[in-house]
């Protein structure tokens, strides 16, 4: 129930801010300019940048508006809802529910509760909940204030008549209350609602602001946060604030005294603190709270005559300290004035009261965030850092926005200050935190986000997310210790608060710039290393996602991470350390701690993969099995520099290419044209209509697609989510005259640029013939490869200056690895496989480099067909040492009767990207190698139209099945995937290598030739223990989370084993003390698990057996016992993951996939109809509608956690089909 709880709290904040920016105009002129960045949007509505930007950034949070990469909002279909909320329902802001409950004032709420009963007239259940909050929240508040919730009295029933229907009428809507016999009664939901109400309080404290929501946007905002004649704030409710928070943070509190304990429980007692130190002390209520739990519990509670502890209460305000000198009465403590922004005159307070600096343990609760706002002194750093892609949104008091770099580098600037104070006791610290709004939006049920991060914003303070605040004090020297650090949510991948206790260290930890590639470069790595363009691509491509360690000037170690959102995995790709620095080893196991901690509370992870080897490098390895860089990578870098396509800028090298994609895109356009769409503006089409209309035949379907994505970027169409509609330019932008324009363009084209003649052939056949090639009236072999000529295609690939570039490039880098062979070992035989050879393009360059080494090599020219093998034999019969074989690389090396790790050199000349699946082929490339092996790859990096006009036909660039694993448009993919990929499957010494103009930034290159070297690293033995966070597969977790196994427990029976999964998960949430404390029919709600903990054991049910629960769950299954009997008996109806295939152990992998993908359908079609259906009936053809084949896709996806391509029925049309694909799925595992 708490993710009905955190709606009424988000609507209780959204419907201002919706109102008032549909009141302003945000939404209707958004709808007139398509697309917009806030600097527009401010200077046309006059609107204060700083809070519209939270007004926005709340709206992208609930999915109203997309932001691009550029910064441009749009709006979204769900953007229509703001037209439902009633503008009126502002009203109940200033509304007095304390008299309306009194019976004082009319009843005007009658009708909002009417408006609640039908759910506020729409179907949309996230909406409907929002607009409940907004009437719930204050009512429920002063309910409870009233006392009027009691459970052991009849609802309402001192109530007038007319309150009691109303109020009646809404609880048992909500589901709150149920009519009994004797009376009206709350139900457990209701009671639920009354005992948490005042999580609702922070919110409702800020009424009075929200209220005025259209000022803060759009007028004065210093006006809203006026105070009174009385200097008492008006923007907000302080008192409901501080009794709401309070609440809130008993949790956190309780966590924290267990890290007291754990200081004051230290031996020897004279080492302890003897003053604890709370900076912004308000009441003086923790320092109370701290003082009881060490004077009761610790061990030095029982000395505290002999070793006194001295509470020391600072404070800003005067008021405050004089509260916090009553409360603590009797108990030793000093109060002083302090200013949370100016550390270092507390010292001076210190001395004046005779404290010892270095005595003291400095605490504080939920303050910083809240600190006055101080301008960066260091303008030089600010710079720097604004080049990193901060999401934080501050605002100053005139409403505009503070620079992200800014609010971070004043951050940065406070934790120093506070730094320099800090003593070997350091700084225990609670903190609350952001989130970004893709993770609010995605969890939004979940967290508390989307209206704590907005109401905090629009209130000036300074919330950041939880990574940027450890890595503000990592930049200062302060980092969190590993055994008193806490994460809330504690199993989610997202963290509202963390528990730190900081301490000083002698070194830094920042993220790592492209100034400091030399550097890397001459550290060491268990991989191979990387080159300086594979450093600078990794640093440009995601510049807050790699840390280096600084102690004393001197670069340490360094580690090169990447984000998979998807998938919630942080991944390391590299770690690197400087191993003359003195105690390396120890400096770079804090790194790699600090890692764990930062990657563990980044919005959106929920893991780290990687870190298991390099713990164990770091134990075991000596230094010299830490490679340097290799004669490889400096050989092909310093001709890549010195080549003498240095001189030149993209655009010229690319030029004909360029001209030619620009011709073509406007004769693909008259081509739609003359099929009879896209003739004028404002047409508009779902993309199935149009496939439909042109009758594009079911294997060019994605083709047509990127063929839509070709028009939009000249501005042709725009397509968004299906639809396609068509812009002005179309009306302009098509060539006029084939034939005539044609005929013209290709005179210019074949004067001009000669060398590329094979292009525009090509391009030019496949165009004349498009509307037949797209329905697949015409096979688009017989207009490529005319009379089976194979000239012109081979042609594509040579003699202009880019291609014999890259050409050369690859077979240099081959030969040189020859060279360097043979020099290690000169009776030795060099053997080379070159995969899907095709025409020989690249290979008579090879073959020809080679030749002076003939009698040491063994060249393997193979191809999936036959017609390319004997083309190859013809071509190059002059080379006797060439062998011609029929090769397919996605098939296994036995059943083709190669030997695994037989070559010394695998070349892929723009092959692999047209592979079902790059992983296994990769996998397969690697066995063919021996170990130190190289592969050679050319490879296009970038979606290329004018390959897409006729490549696009072939069947080969359809053939994927992993896109996320690949470019959007079609099977390519970018150097970083590369990198990623090949990394995965066991290479190092990584080298992509582009144009010269292109090597300072990779990621974008359209060509590049990789080497990969297959990975040499020894087999270790760890010396010393491994952290115990870390998975076996070196995965870090935030949840230590195992599929349940029958085989493993075979006495037991499937209630038991569901039963012991659930202890399992409770107790990484729970902890072992309070696991121990919790029998199997306790219930749950009274086991002293709190709301926050209770919504977190339910997600985790949900993402760990995939399926999804009602927020009232554990309201009907209320004990362990019974959530086990509930999953165990959905695993009956097949409706979950399923836990086990030990039963079937006798039976092949295939036949287990056969056996479960058939009690998946059965659960679908129902016995009588499966009895009809055979393992090889198409299931398209066998009765089946598209409703089904589409549930049957979504329940094999939810079954076994992948994700199907919506044409995946057309691939794999049977069942046996079907458990083949999943069968020979490495990603999949059913034990």
């Amino acid at each position: 129930m708490l993710d009905k709880i955190n709606r009424y709290a988000h609507g209780f904040v959204a419907v201002p801010v919706i109102c008032a920016c549909s009141e302003a105009g945000v939404f209707e002129l958004l709808a007139q300019k398509k697309a917009l960045k806030l600097e527009e949007i401010v200077e046309e509505l006059g609107a204060n940048s700083g809070h519209l930007m939270v007004a926005l950034r709340l709206l992208e949070s609930l999915s109203f508006l997309y932001r691009s990469e550029s910064e441009a909002y749009t709006l979204t279909e769900e953007s229509q809802q703001h037209q439902i909320i009633p503008k009126a329902l502002m009203s109940l802001y200033k509304y007095p529910f304390e008299s309306y409950v009194k019976g004082e004032v009319e009843a005007e709420i009658s009708n909002w509760i009417k408006y609640s009963s039908r759910r506020w007239d729409t179907e949309n259940s996230l909406l409907s909940d929002l607009l409940d909050g907004v009437l719930v929240i204050p009512l429920l508040l002063e309910l409870k204030k009233q006392n009027l919730l009691d459970e052991s009295k009849k609802l309402f029933n001192t109530l007038t008549n007319s309150l009691q229907q109303e109020l009646s009428k809404l609880f048992i809507n909500l589901g709150w209350a149920e009519e009994k016999t004797e009376g009206l009664y709350l139900t457990d939901i209701g009671k639920f609602m009354r005992d948490r109400s005042l999580i609702l309080g922070t919110t409702a404290s800020y009424a009075p602001m929200l209220l005025q929501m259209k000022e803060l946007l759009f007028g004065n905002p210093q006006q809203v946060f006026q105070r009174d004649q009385t200097e008492n704030e008006r923007h907000v409710n302080r008192v409901l604030n501080v009794v709401a928070s309070g609440f809130q943070h008993e949790k956190f509190f309780a966590d924290t005294d267990k890290i007291i304990l754990s200081i004051f429980n230290q031996q020897p007692i004279e080492e302890q603190p003897s003053y604890i130190v709370d900076m912004g002390c308000g009441d003086g209520t923790l320092l109370k709270r701290v003082y009881k739990i060490i004077k009761e519990f610790s061990a030095r509670g029982k000395v505290l005559t002999e070793h006194p502890i001295v509470m020391v209460g600072a404070d800003y305000n005067q008021e405050a300290l004089d509260v916090t000198d009553k409360n603590l009465g009797e108990i030793p403590h000093l109060i002083i004035p302090g200013d949370i922004g100016a550390p270092e005159k507390l010292l001076e307070k210190f001395k004046v009261q005779g404290i010892e600096a270095e005595k003291v343990l400095h605490i504080r609760s939920f303050l910083d965030h809240d600190r006055p706002f101080i301008a960066p002194k260091d303008t030089e750093k600010s710079q720097v850092r604004s080049e990193l892609d901060y999401q934080v949104v501050d605002v100053d008091p005139e409403g505009k926005l503070i620079p992200p770099h800014i609010a971070v580098q004043s951050l940065v600037e406070h934790l120093e200050r506070w730094s320099s104070i800090i003593t070997r006791h350091g700084l225990l610290l609670l903190e609350v935190h952001s989130l970004t709004p893709a993770v609010v939006q995605k969890y939004i049920d979940e967290s508390e986000s989307l209206h704590f991060d907005a109401y905090h914003a629009f209130s000036m303070q300074h919330l950041v997310e939880a990574d940027v605040f450890l890595m503000a004090g990592a930049e200062v020297g302060l980092f969190s210790k590993k055994a008193a650090f806490r994460k809330y949510p504690k199993m989610l991948p997202l963290t509202r608060i963390t528990v730190n206790h900081f301490e000083k260290r002698e070194y830094q930890i920042r993220y790592a710039t492209v100034k400091d590639i030399p550097n890397l470069l001459n550290c060491a790595t268990i991989n191979q290393p990387g080159s300086e363009s594979w450093f600078e691509v990794l640093l440009k491509q995601d510049p807050t996602a790699h840390l280096v360690l600084e102690s004393q000037g001197d670069l340490v170690a360094a580690i090169l991470t990447e984000a998979n959102y998807s998938t919630e995995v942080l991944e390391v790709r590299e770690f690197l350390v400087g191993t003359t620095v003195e105690n390396w080893q120890v400096l770079a196991k804090d790194l790699l701690e600090f890692v764990e901690q930062w990657a563990i509370v980044k919005p959106g992870i929920q893991e780290i993969d990687g870190l298991l080897k390099y713990h164990e490098a770091i134990s075991s390895l000596t230094n010299s099995k830490w490679h340097q860089s290799s004669v490889l990578s400096k050989k092909l870098t310093e001709k890549v520099a010195l080549h003498q396509l240095a001189t030149l800028e993209l655009c010229d090298l690319m030029a004909p290419e360029y001209e030619l994609e620009a011709f073509a895109a406007r004769w693909l356009l008259r081509v739609f044209q003359d099929m009879g769409v896209f003739l004028r503006e404002g047409e508009f089409y779902l993309e199935s209509e149009l496939i439909s209309k042109l009758k594009i035949s079911s294997r060019y379907q994605r083709l047509f697609n990127a063929l839509l994505q070709i028009l939009q970027k000249r501005g042709i169409v725009k397509v968004e989510k299906g639809r396609v509609w068509t812009l002005a330019r179309c009306q302009s932008f098509a060539i006029k005259d084939v034939a005539s324009d044609v005929a013209a363009f290709h005179k210019y084209f074949s004067e001009k640029y000669p060398a590329h003649s094979s292009w525009l052939t090509v391009v030019k056949r496949c165009l004349d013939k498009y509307p037949l090639i797209l329905r697949g009236e015409v096979d688009v072999n017989e207009v490529v490869f005319t009379d089976g000529d194979m000239e012109l295609f081979a042609g594509l690939f040579l003699g202009h200056r880019v291609a014999d570039y890259f050409n050369e490039l690859l077979a240099d880098g081959v030969c040189w690895e020859v060279e360097q062979r043979l020099l290690e070992n000169r009776d030795g035989l060099i053997r080379i496989l070159e995969i899907g050879a095709g025409t020989g393009g690249v290979t008579g360059i090879l073959l020809e480099k080679l030749a002076p080494y003939g009698e040491k090599i063994e060249f393997w020219f193979t191809d999936i067909s036959s017609t390319f093998t004997r083309y190859g034999e013809t071509k190059f019969k002059q080379y006797p040492w060439v062998k011609y074989e029929i090769f397919d690389v996605e098939k296994s090396l036995d059943v083709q009767g190669i030997k695994a790790e037989s070559f010394d050199v695998v070349i892929a000349n723009n092959v692999l990207h047209s592979t079902k699946l790059i992983h296994q082929t990769l996998k397969n490339n690697n066995s063919l190698l021996n170990t130190g092996g190289l592969l050679a790859l050319l490879e296009f990096t970038q979606p290329i139209d004018v390959l897409l006009y006729f490549g696009g036909f072939l069947q080969g660039f359809w053939l994927f099945e992993d896109p996320e694993n690949r470019l959007e448009v079609g099977c390519l993919l970018s150097i970083p995937l590369w990198q990623k990929v090949l990394s995965d499957c066991g290479f190092d010494e990584i080298i992509p290598l582009g144009l010269p103009c292109e090597m300072h930034d990779l990621s974008k290159a359209r060509e590049s030739v990789i080497f990969a070297r297959k990975h040499q690293l020894q087999a270790i033995e760890s010396s010393e223990e491994i952290p115990q966070n870390l998975t076996e597969n070196g995965k870090y977790s935030q949840t230590e989370i195992n599929s349940p196994s029958i085989s493993s427990v075979e006495s037991s029976s499937k209630l038991e084993i569901f039963e012991l999964e659930c202890r399992k998960l409770l107790k990484t949430l729970l902890g072992v003390e309070r696991m121990e404390s919790l029998s199997g029919d306790t219930p749950l709600m009274e086991s002293g698990m709190d709301s926050l903990e209770l919504l977190e054991f339910r997600a985790v049910l949900e993402r760990k057996f995939g399926i999804k629960l009602k927020s009232t769950f554990f309201f009907s299954y209320k004990t362990l016992i019974e959530v086990a009997e509930y999953l165990s008996e959905k695993d009956s109806q097949t409706e979950i993951d399923s836990p086990s295939i030990s039963s079937e152990e006798s039976s092949s992998k295939l036949e287990i996939f056969e056996l479960e993908c058939r009690k998946l359908l059965k659960t679908l079609l129902g016995v009588e109809r499966m009895e009809s259906l055979s393992g090889d009936t198409p299931l398209m053809e066998s009765g089946m509608d598209s409703l089904e084949l589409l549930e049957f896709r979504a329940v094999l996806e939810r079954k076994f956690g992948i994700k199907l391509k919506s044409t995946f029925f057309f691939s794999y049309k049977t069942l046996i089909a079907v458990a083949e694909y999943l069968s020979e799925r490495e990603d999949i595992n059913l034990s």
